[in-house]
């Protein structure tokens, strides 16, 4: 991961870090570990750590030398950026395993990973990408801090994903996203516009939905309780805040 000097934070991410430090928070930046283009420096580089996937090329963590190559590159920029979170997402399906160990070897690499990173950041707080569901095993509740479960933030389609997921993992590690903002001015059939609550009812802001604070307060409620939203808004629109 290399910070673009042109665009976004304009190569003044450690400057952001610091600001977020100073006010009492810690800073975090989603890598995606396992997947890297042919067209980038890390696969130019190293080749012989990669894998042919379906849309890209994996990291092949079934080799020590790919674990340690990762271990570095993801531990330079905690260090750089002083981070205290990482989220490691994971946005393509591996191909059938041509060993036939149904990935049991990339697998171990994996978790070798996530414990060195344990134990060199016993403090960093890890999430893990179930990707829709295909990554949220009971086993890795023990190496990640929590589960990111699905991009669809709606809240209602939210509280069933949970439900199900609660079969599976413990409610601890399951996150809760509240996606919501204040529109000042939503109109009413029959009526003046009102303020009011509005929520993301997808995985983008295509469609939105309306729900109370009453049942945005029992659903963020049993696990790690995530925020996507102005603040400073919520705090004086939301009651439970």
């Amino acid at each position: 991961w290399e910070e673009n000097p042109k665009s976004g934070s304009a190569g003044r991410l450690s400057e952001l870090s610091a600001r977020v430090r100073e006010l009492g928070m810690i800073f975090g930046l989603w890598f995606e570990p396992e997947r890297a283009g042919k067209q980038s420096r890390a696969y130019d580089a190293h080749p012989a750590l990669f894998f042919e996937g379906k849309y890209g090329t994996f990291l092949d963590f079934a080799k020590p030398e790919a674990v340690d190559y990762i271990f570095r590159a993801v531990s330079a920029v905690i260090d750089r950026y002083h981070l205290g979170w990482v989220k490691f997402d994971f946005n393509e399906n591996l191909p059938a395993d041509p060993t036939g160990g149904a990935y049991y070897r990339y697998f171990k690499g994996q978790e070798r990973f996530i414990l060195r990173l344990r134990e060199r950041y016993p403090d960093l707080y890890i999430t893990n990408c179930a990707s829709g569901g295909y990554r949220m095993e009971l086993m890795q509740g023990r190496l990640f801090d929590s589960f990111w479960l699905s991009d669809d933030q709606e809240p209602v389609e939210g509280l069933r994903i949970v439900k199900d997921t609660a079969k599976r993992l413990p409610p601890a590690l399951i996150e809760r996203w509240c996606v919501e903002k204040y529109c000042e001015s939503f109109p009413v059939c029959g009526g003046e516009p009102v303020g009011k609550m509005i929520q993301c009812s997808n995985a983008l802001w295509d469609y939105v939905v309306g729900v109370n604070d009453t049942y945005t307060e029992g659903f963020l409620t049993g696990g790690p309780m995530c925020f996507s939203c102005d603040l400073a808004v919520l705090r004086y629109s939301s009651s439970f805040v």
